[in-house]
Formats: structure tokens, sequence, C-alpha cells
């Protein structure tokens, strides 16, 4: 059964279980296709404690390698604190500048610490 993303809930409920008890960052993807359905899911980078170093072109490449037509990106705040940096808000930007040259749709950033969420989406500043 195909899993279609809905939500940034949806989203959420297929990453946190990979995230939310981690003591270091993580960075991973959800590539999907155009009806949305869940193509497949990545870790992309391992960081420390408060911070991952994400590979912009390596991104770029597993959706274009994939055929996604839109992807998710998440990472964990295991500090607690959900409300996203200005360095998460400046790779968010860079991340969807790189993906609209081959117009892939960059439709969420979810920031997973302990059992909440942020959506860049929900909150208007993707």
């Amino acid at each position: 059964i195909k899993t279609t993303v809905i939500s940034s809930e949806t989203a959420y409920n297929l990453l946190a279980p990979n995230l939310m008890d981690l003591k270091h960052e993580e960075f991973w993807i959800l590539l999907l296709n155009s009806a949305n359905h869940v193509i497949s899911k990545h870790k992309i980078a391992e960081g420390i404690a408060n911070k991952v170093l994400v590979d912009i072109k390596g991104i770029a490449k597993l959706a274009i390698s994939e055929m996604a037509m839109g992807l998710i990106i998440c990472h964990n705040h295991p500090t607690g604190n959900k409300k996203p940096s200005q360095e998460d808000r400046t790779l968010t930007h860079n991340i969807k500048q790189a993906l609209d040259l081959f117009n892939i749709k960059l439709l969420d950033h979810i920031i997973i610490a302990e059992t909440t969420y942020f959506s860049f989406a929900d909150d208007g500043i993707l």
C-alpha cells in the first residue's frame, strides 16, 4: 500500500520514529511522486548534538535519480525546542532554490522536537 502525504502530520508520523529519541541531529528526506505518494525515505546526514551538515547536491541527486516530483525535508532538535534557527531557515531556502531548477517542489521542512514538531509549510514560511 502506498503512503500518501496529505499533511505535515502525515510526514511527521512517517519520520518521527527515526528521529524523536536521538541525542544528536539527523537530516532525512521523503521523496514523493506527483500524487504525493512516498517513493522512498532516506537519512541524508548524521550530526552532533546541535548541528548537522547537509549536502544539497546529494539531496538533488537522489531526488532526480528517483524521479521525485516533490520532497519533504526533516531534521530533529534533540534539545526539545522546535523553533527553527536562522541556519534552518537559510538551509531550507537554499534547498528550495536548488530543487526549483529541476521542477521538484520542496513541500515542507519538518523539525521534530521530542513529541512535537514544527512545519515550515503550516507556518507559511516555505
